[in-house]
């Protein structure tokens, strides 16, 4: 008896309501219910599926681009099978780093300590002057939450007016080309508005930050 296919949850009245999405995102218990009921991406437990809609490769994260992790990826076996529930990985990922293509993980060169700068009369030591910040940082945290409000609350509407949120692939592929050519880009982040670039370029709502945008909204309508 051929298997009977299970609803997409991105389409069904539980999700497009937009009341459940505190419990979704929170509740492991009611997430265990709607992965019965209905079909779901791999990393539903960890990403919205509606703002994140496919894994993002981890090789490409900052998790792993800041080789902070790199003793743990190689040696627990609990934070990989993490990194592989949350990530998109190469089939040796257990075996292998996928940055050196060995067993081995990167080989992380700390950076000399700064010598302590001195005083105007040279006889007691005081902190060195913080560097003026780059101009490739991205916005502060409170900019990011609010842009990232801003932007839900535009997929919001969206939804509930015309029953759509994610822009069509073709359009998908235009604006995330055109990302990957700026120099705004910085680990899949965009440093204008702080947002990850495939989830941004996945809604319809949303438009390049630039002033003038380099492409813009999607339109959509009621099917």
């Amino acid at each position: 008896m051929p298997e009977i296919k299970k609803p997409l949850f991105i389409e069904s009245e539980q999700c497009r309501s937009l009341k459940n999405c505190r419990a979704c995102r929170f509740d492991q218990t009611f997430r265990d219910k709607i992965k019965q009921e209905f079909e779901v991406p791999n990393h539903f437990d960890s990403f919205c599926p509606v703002l994140v809609p496919k894994k993002l490769v981890f090789t490409e994260t900052a998790h792993c681009l800041a080789r902070i992790h790199c003793k743990a990826c190689r040696q627990n076996d609990q934070f990989r099978q993490s990194i592989r529930d949350t990530f998109e990985v190469p089939e040796n990922f257990d075996s292998i780093c996928p940055i050196t293509g060995t067993i081995d993980p990167p080989v992380i060169i700390a950076s000399p300590s700064p010598s302590p700068a001195k005083n105007c009369c040279g006889d007691k030591s005081v902190k060195p002057v913080p560097a003026t910040a780059s101009p490739q940082n991205f916005p502060s945290l409170h900019q990011e939450v609010l842009n990232l409000a801003s932007a839900v609350a535009r997929a919001a509407v969206s939804l509930v007016t015309t029953g759509k949120v994610i822009a069509p692939e073709e359009v998908r592929k235009t604006r995330i080309a055109i990302c990957e050519q700026c120099d705004q880009l910085k680990v899949n982040r965009c440093l204008k508005c702080g947002c990850y670039t495939a989830a941004k370029v996945a809604l319809a709502t949303e438009k390049c930050p630039y002033e003038p945008p380099k492409w813009v909204e999607a339109p959509v309508t009621k099917p």
